[in-house]
């Protein structure tokens, strides 16, 4: 069983995947089950080596009525309504939501738990990307609505030549969305609503209070 096989896919090429197939075609050769986020051409396209050589099922997002499925009649539906819209729509989100619900004494405090229970993971996350990187992310997640690439440009002190190729690379891997199109560019934003909230709520916050302690001393 492997978790996001895309990345597999993504780093090799037709030549080795065939070499995967040969092996699990042989008798008594494991049966792989795998995910993937998204359905590459290395699943569909006639060359591929894994053409019609995966099952393909297709796991649908849950929709609000069905979460209830899933936690007690106690649960405020609204709150974890509320809790979900940042979170993926799966069994285990679910779940988590109504976790925190259940330790929580209001929906500001909800909030606040769900952003840590996650804080380790965006931590790890964040600190992956080079500098360069971070300060894109820090500055389109200051704005709720989004941001223009020059309105980053401007925040970031960065002229378009040098923030773009690092956003470029951020945008084709869906970690920046553009949300919106204008007649030149668009509005980007972060594409999980929690990462930004995260930001907004551990990065941006931080430099603030950075910033404003230089100026008072």
């Amino acid at each position: 069983m492997i978790d996001n096989i895309q990345h597999y896919f993504e780093r090799t090429d037709n030549t080795e995947q065939y070499n995967l197939r040969g092996k699990l075609n042989k008798a008594g050769a494991p049966i792989l089950i795998a995910t993937s986020d998204k359905v590459l051409p290395a699943f569909t396209d006639y060359e591929s080596a894994f053409f019609e050589g995966l099952k393909i099922s297709y796991i649908r997002p849950l929709a609000v009525t069905d979460y209830s499925m899933f936690v007690g009649n106690e649960t405020d539906m609204a709150r974890l309504e509320n809790l979900m819209s940042y979170l993926p729509k799966t069994p285990r989100s679910v779940q988590i939501a109504a976790k925190i619900i259940e330790d929580s004494a209001s929906l500001e405090t909800d909030i606040m738990l769900l952003i840590d229970y996650f804080s380790f993971y965006y931590q790890v996350k964040y600190e992956g990307y080079v500098v360069q990187i971070q300060r894109i992310l820090s500055a389109i997640a200051r704005v709720e609505d989004g941001v223009s690439l020059q309105e980053i440009c401007q925040m970031t002190g960065q002229d378009n030549g040098k923030i773009f190729p690092y956003f470029k690379l951020k945008a084709d891997r869906k970690i920046i969305d553009k949300t919106s199109k204008i007649q030149r560019g668009g509005i980007y934003n972060i594409a999980d609503p929690l990462f930004r909230l995260w930001l907004q709520t551990n990065v941006y916050c931080s430099q603030h209070n950075i910033v404003t302690l230089v100026g008072t001393l």
